[in-house]
């Protein structure tokens, strides 16, 4: 085998393992502190299509859904789901075991339909999510054109932080002026009902009640909302910054070590290896320093707002269970 075909075989073989490896170091930071996937996805698709056999299966004009069946899916996407097909959301009772919402269907075309009714009721009814927002699916008034939708948004308080894709129309993501709003891309955030349905379980209020008393901070208030998911904007900025440096670095000069290793020559002299030896040495270092960074800013963001969020995720629980 000759020396140039050796070296190609090294390259063909070291380069994917050397991106393997790079993937393997950021693959933690991004599946332990990004927004959750895999076994949560999967339960939120399966339960998304039990609520669709639910819909089919329905007889009659009324409808009840147990919220404890799908605990994944938020008040807001339960609504909305069900929403594009005509459904309307007409009210909730609240049991020792069940959360039933109930819905009437009121298509847009049916007989006598009030669009700009049933958007004024939605509207008056919906509460922002975690995030600071409410999203708003517009394809449930197909027959508004988008700017009396908007009109009509603005008219009830209500201001547009957003579009999204919706299918034939956007959906609008909605919030309150003066609310901290957390949607973009790199944005991972704590899932759950919206702090205003909470507030609707005496059990969860009297637990708040309990924590504001021990930790001094109620983590069913508005302000209180506002300010973390700023604190957790400012962290999140740093944290990303630091992973995509780290991510950088890994890949560069794991290459660049890889190439070192398949062309290295029998005639370089110690100077000149050691000078191109470093150049990715250097950089794996930095890769590591950015990823001992990013754990530092982790643990800070932690200890600046875990405790809210976990007694949130606490308070949230305890809504589901009933």
């Amino acid at each position: 085998m000759s020396e140039e075909l050796a070296r190609e075989i090294a390259l063909w073989f070291i380069i994917p393992a050397t991106l393997g490896i790079a993937v393997l170091l950021v693959a933690p930071f991004v599946k332990l502190f990004g927004t959750l996937l895999g076994v949560p996805q999967r339960r939120r698709r399966k339960q998304l299509a039990g609520l669709e056999r639910v819909r089919v299966a329905a007889r009659g004009r009324d409808l009840e859904i147990d919220w404890m069946r799908f605990k994944e899916l938020s008040d807001g996407e339960l609504r909305a789901a069900l929403g594009k097909h005509g459904w309307r959301y007409v009210g909730e009772e609240l049991g020792r075991k069940q959360w039933l919402l109930r819905f009437t269907y009121a298509p847009a075309d049916a007989v006598g339909s009030d669009a700009h009714l049933r958007l004024r009721e939605e509207l008056a009814g919906a509460t922002l999510g975690v995030d600071g927002t409410y999203l708003l699916d517009t394809e449930r008034y197909a027959d508004l054109e988008l700017p009396e939708i908007k009109q009509a948004v603005n008219s009830a308080g209500w201001l547009v932080a957003g579009l999204e894709d919706g299918g034939s129309r956007p959906r609008l993501r909605l919030t309150r002026q003066g609310t901290t709003v957390l949607r973009g891309p790199g944005i991972s955030f704590v899932q759950g009902d919206s702090p205003a349905r909470l507030r609707k379980v005496p059990a969860v209020v009297a637990r708040a009640a309990e924590i504001q008393r021990e930790r001094g901070f109620d983590p069913l208030s508005s302000a209180e909302w506002n300010r973390v998911r700023e604190r957790h904007r400012f962290w999140e900025k740093r944290f990303n910054r630091q992973v995509l440096l780290a991510t950088f670095y890994t890949i560069v000069g794991g290459v660049l070590l890889a190439a070192f290793f398949a062309t290295r020559k029998a005639e370089w002299d110690e100077g000149s290896t050691y000078v191109i030896l470093g150049i990715p040495v250097v950089l794996l270092l930095l890769a590591g320093l950015a990823s001992y960074k990013a754990t530092r800013i982790r643990r800070r963001r932690q200890a600046d707002i875990g405790d809210f969020l976990a007694a949130y995720q606490e308070l949230d629980q305890l809504a589901r269970r009933g």
